[in-house]
Parts: structure tokens; C-alpha cells; sequence
């Protein structure tokens, strides 16, 4: 049957079944590296235990002078964490004490998710176990660094401590090696509830939701943006990105294809006739933000107040990728050019170490902050300018930028978000770690031809510390006796407490990758589950697909933000499942 788990009867849902069904025939089939999942058989029973075992190591645990400890702003720990506690004089053995409350009342630490409350201050979360009695779990070891793998797997859900006490040959306490408070979180434990329809109606339905959306339909008919759509204003993201959704919709929906293309040429009109100059410092780079948003100071426009004639380095990646998508779906060459040109101005502006700005002055090309990208939608870039269209000019920006983050972000594992609206010039080292880049560069390096095995090992690692910081695998029930979010999801970053759709799709993208190189199956249990809740997140009578997951019921689904940049994200990721599964 085509539509599967299909109950509802609108004329709107029905027309849009009947559209699907019609265009399954132009879809894609699997990609080359793809790994099939069509038929494969999740035994859940020896998958939740596998994921048990592997919880008890840690995240790419720290050592004293030689591996940085990456963890000093965490809250919350799927796998077993190693702290940088100090060791004491006159200890040689370390006594580590796990405590928590018997009777904790853990909604008190989880009730800010889901109530419609964006928390924004990650360490302010207190997870300090509530009052006594408690239970407790010991073990001794021979550095206070050590990892809670002998009792990790003990210690049930829940607000916990952890205290280190040296001992001396006598095994009498000398002296506190250190003291931590964090969140011990649920574990995976499949199966999770199966998506209500298939991966591509699902982003079918998405697609043409948006194309009906009036701020995106403003385009069939206008030359610039219908701004009463706020995020209007971030146009290489948002524009890329309805550029992008629309040539997708074109291609599978005959009925839309006009329209959509009418819609995706005046969106990418729009954003080529925001860009600087040939000869400029940043030649053919769209603007980050539209040029004239509304006198607003609050709002989403707020952003672009405090980043005015600023532009986010690696934004451009976007309208890049969003004009050889529109080149290849009318074969207007105009497209391919101008596509072309922007690569050329990032290979150009390559550092001699091989990286790329965060922040510049839009006008000179500037640096505004000393922090450098973390370039891994450049190199997806460069690989597909490589693979797609045969070009290998980039090859060797692709390298040294592949070979900067090995040596910069890998050695160091300081994944800082990189967001506009975040100081990250004045954050500490993992102030505010996020899993954006790590997924990025995971899904890079496991789509090489011949990943090597140091490579692989090192996405295992990456894959781990996106799960265990930002990946939910379930809640407690909230103080009004309902769960206040669904799960599983994926939350954007530290500073930035909320689970996004794209969050969710880029998590799973990595499982998907890592299953195809390796045929790992709980890393397909664990994609499927995630893809699963994005499908289950969407509004079954209008293909809305929320940004935000916070399931307020006060909170309808029209006054939801949607991004649409996430939302293509969420489109890209479902559409990959649904060839890897054979649906198309």
C-alpha cells in the first residue's frame, strides 16, 4: 500500500496522496554508498544491550597534559564521563562516590523543555541531587581522571553527584579530588514508536506546504521578499534554502513544477542582486541578511541590528548550492556561473593554514572576531563541485581545509557553536559546544570513497559526543503529567536549549553514514527512531513541519517558527532513508 498509516479524508491530504503516488516513478534510487536498510531486521533486545555496553566508555576522555577535557560546561552524560579532577598529595588510590536522591522529583529539573521557555543559560540547569536519603554507588581507582564505567550502567535516570576523595596507603581520606553535579540521562532503548507515513510522502507533504506558505508564494509574482515572514531577512539562508525546497518540489510534483521554478528563479534573482561586485574583497558573495529589513529591534530582525555590515563567512555556501541546484533543474547556465564564482572567491580567501573566517565586514572582507570556521559545508561544497560537475580546481582547498580541522577542531574536540547570534568571541573553549559541525564532518569524512580506519574511529567518536550531549532519547513527565516533548530529538546547542527539526535530521544523517560504511545496526536503529519522530512531528492535515519541538498544547501549529532552511534539511534526510529503505 502507498500511503502508509493514511486515516485522514480532506480533499487537501487526498489531492496530495494522489500527487505523491503519480511522481514516485522520477525519484532516485539508492546512492552508490548508500547501504541498503530494505529488509534489514532490528533484533531490539541484543541492540539496547550493545548500546548499554557501549555507554559505559567515555566520550573521548581527557588525560592531564596531553588530551584537552572537553566536558567543563557540561550538564548531562548518556555515556560514562571522566572528569578533570586534581590529583591529591599523598593519595594512591581514589575513592569515586555516585549519589542520588531516593525520592527525587526530577520533573523540578526538567520542566523548562517544552513549555515554550528557550533556556539559553545551559549551566544555570541545577542538577544537584534533592534531599536525602540516597543511594549510593563506590568503586576505587588509580587517578581521579577515571571514567564512571564500573557503575555507569547502575545508576538508573535522574539529578546526580559525583565526589573523588583521595586515599592514602592506610586508606584513610587525605584530601577532595573533586566535586560534579550533572543530569544522568536515559539511554537508547529501541523499538520507538514507527513513523504514521512513509519518509518521502512525509517530505512531499513538506515541500508543498511551503510552497503554499503566502511569504514563499509572494515570489511567483514579486522580485523581493514578503518580509511580514521575519526570517525573510537572512537571505542566503532562507532564500538558499526556498530556492533549494522549491527545484525539489519541481522535480516531483509535475502539477507545482512551473510555479515552483518561477518561484525558486525570483528567489535566487534576489539574492544574486545582493551580492558584492566583481572585484570586490568578497566578489559574488550574497548578503548574509537582506539589505533593507524593516527598522526593527527586536524580533528576528534583532540579528541583524547587531550584525549590521557584517556577513557570516560560510552563509554564501548556501546560495552556492541553492543556485546549482536551480542550474540543474532549467539548465540555465547564468546559475552555474555565478555558483562557480563564489567557489572561486572562498578558494581565494583560504588562509595559508588552510582556514576560513567566521564573521567579516561585508564591504572589505574583514575578519570581526579571531575565531575560525569550522569549514565542513565548504568541503561538502568542494566534493560536489568535484563528484557532480567534474571539477577539480578545489581539490587542494579541500585537503588543507579537511587537514585544518583534523589538526584544530579533532585534536582539541572544541566544537564551539558558530552562530550569528551567539558572542563567541567571548566564549571560554566549549562554552557552547554544539553538534552541527561534528555531524558535518562525520557524514564528510564516511562519504569518502575509502574512509581509512583512523577516519572511522574518529566519526565513532564524533557520532558519541553528538548523542550524549544532545540527543534525548526520552523525558519524565512534566509537572502537568504529560511529557512536554517529543522524543527522541536532538537539542541545537548549549546555549540554545531547544530541539530543532534540522538538530534531528543532522543526528540521524550521521547514523545513516555510519551504517553504510560499516553495517553497524544499532547506528540504523538509532537513525530510524530519529527519523521516525521528525515524521511524527508533522501536522498529518497540512505538512507543516515544525522547527521548534516544544508541544505546548496552548501553542498551535500556526504560530510555530518554521525555518525553511531546517524544514529542506528534514526534506534532504527523509528523502535518503526513503531510497536506503526502498521506498523509492
Amino acid at each position: 500500500m502507498l500511503l502508509k498509516g493514511t486515516s485522514c479524508k480532506t480533499r487537501f491530504y487526498g489531492a496530495i496522496a494522489l500527487i505523491i503516488a503519480s511522481m514516485l516513478v522520477f525519484c532516485p534510487g539508492l546512492d552508490a554508498r548508500d547501504r541498503s536498510a530494505k529488509g534489514v531486521k532490528l533484533n531490539y533486545k541484543s541492540l539496547n544491550a550493545k548500546a548499554l555496553k557501549e555507554y559505559s566508555k567515555p566520550v573521548h576522555p581527557g588525560r592531564s597534559g596531553s588530551v584537552p577535557f572537553w566536558n567543563g560546561f557540561s550538564y548531562r552524560f548518556i555515556y560514562a564521563p571522566a572528569f578533570e579532577f586534581g590529583e591529591v598529595p599523598g593519595a594512591v588510590k581514589y575513592r569515586f562516590t555516585v549519589r542520588q536522591a531516593e525520592h527525587d522529583n526530577m520533573t523540578e529539573t526538567m520542566e523548562y523543555i517544552g513549555n515554550g521557555v528557550e533556556s539559553r543559560n545551559y549551566s544555570a540547569i541545577d542538577a544537584t541531587p534533592g534531599p536525602g536519603p540516597y543511594k549510593e554507588w563506590t568503586f576505587k581507582a588509580d587517578s581521579p581522571q577515571n571514567a564512571l564505567s564500573p557503575v555507569w550502567n547502575k545508576i538508573p535516570v535522574g539529578r546526580t553527584e559525583v565526589v573523588v576523595e583521595g586515599l592514602d596507603k592506610s586508606g584513610k581520606v587525605v584530601g577532595q579530588a573533586g566535586r560534579r553535579t550533572f543530569y544522568r540521562d536515559f539511554p537508547f532503548h529501541g523499538p520507538y514508536t514507527e513513523a504514521p507515513r512513509g519518509y518521502h510522502e512525509a517530505a512531499v507533504l513538506t515541500a508543498v506546504y511551503f510552497h503554499k506558505m503566502p511569504a514563499i508564494h509572494h515570489w511567483l509574482e514579486n522580485a523581493g521578499p514578503d518580509l511580514s515572514y521575519e526570517l525573510n531577512g537572512y537571505a542566503c539562508k532562507i532564500y538558499g534554502a526556498t530556492v533549494r525546497m522549491e527545484c525539489f518540489l519541481a522535480s516531483q510534483v509535475p502539477a507545482l513544477r512551473e510555479e515552483a521554478l518561477t518561484i525558486a528563479r525570483n528567489a535566487a534573482e534576489c539574492m544574486m542582486g545582493s551580492a558584492q561586485p566583481a572585484g570586490a574583497p568578497l566578489e559574488y558573495f550574497p548578503a548574509t541578511y537582506y539589505l533593507d529589513p524593516e527598522d526593527k529591534s527586536t524580533g528576528e530582525y534583532y540579528v541583524h541590528q547587531i550584525n549590521k555590515g557584517k556577513t557570516m563567512f560560510m552563509e554564501a555556501v548556501s546560495a552556492t548550492n541553492a543556485l546549482l541546484d536551480l542550474y540543474n533543474a532549467t539548465g540555465e547556465k547564468r546559475y552555474y556561473d555565478f555558483a562557480i564564482h563564489i567557489a572561486d572567491t572562498y578558494k581565494r580567501l583560504q588562509a595559508e593554514d588552510g582556514s576560513w573566517p567566521v564573521k567579516v565586514e561585508f564591504d572589505t572582507g574583514i575578519s570581526v572576531t579571531p575565531a575560525r570556521s569550522i569549514p565542513t559545508a565548504l568541503l561538502h561544497l568542494f566534493v560536489r563541485l568535484r563528484d557532480e560537475y567534474g571539477l577539480q580546481d578545489y581539490e587542494e582547498a579541500r585537503v588543507r581545509g579537511e587537514e585544518w580541522i583534523k589538526e584544530n577542531v579533532l585534536e582539541s574536540f572544541n566544537f564551539n557553536g558558530q552562530f550569528e547570534d551567539q558572542p563567541t568571541e567571548s566564549w571560554q573553549k566549549y562554552q557552547d559546544l554544539t553538534h552541527g559541525q561534528a555531524n558535518d564532518f562525520t557524514i564528510y569524512l564516511l562519504g569518502k570513497e575509502k574512509p581509512t580506519k583512523e577516519e572511522i574511529e574518529q566519526c565513532r567518536e564524533m557520532v558519541r559526543f553528538s548523542e550524549d550531549q544532545f540527543t534525548y532519547w526520552d523525558t519524565v513527565v512534566g509537572p502537568e503529567g504529560y511529557k512536554t516533548m517529543l522524543t527522541p530529538c536532538v537539542f541545537e546547542q548549549y546555549n540554545y536549549q531547544t530541539p530543532i527539526d534540522a538538530s534531528v535530521v543532522e543526528m540521524a544523517n550521521s547514523y545513516l553514514s555510519l551504517y553504510s560504511v560499516t553495517g553497524d545496526k544499532l547506528a540504523l536503529a538509532k537513525g530510524k527512531a530519529l527519523l521516525d519522530a521528525a515524521v511524527k512531528s508533522q501536522c498529518p492535515l497540512t505538512g507543516i513541519l515544525p522547527t521548534k519541538w516544544f508541544f505546548n498544547p496552548e501553542v498551535p501549529y500556526s504560530k510555530r517558527t518554521h525555518w525553511i532552511n531546517c524544514a529542506f534539511a528534514s526534506v534532504s534526510v527523509l528523502e535518503r532513508f526513503a531510497r536506503m529503505t526502498g521506498e523509492i
